[in-house]
């Protein structure tokens, strides 16, 4: 799982597809894998 640090927040990402980037903020106390449905569409 590829991870940077920013001051106290440890943060994760993910790159997949070949386009224009993409940023996925999760949000309500839900993890990354919420975005399962979503990234193959976006990718």
């Amino acid at each position: 799982m590829p991870t940077t640090r920013s001051g106290d927040a440890e943060l994760y990402w993910e790159s997949t597809g070949a386009g224009a980037p993409v940023l996925l903020v999760m949000g309500l106390g839900v993890s990354a894998t919420g975005w399962w449905r979503t990234i193959p569409v976006l990718a």
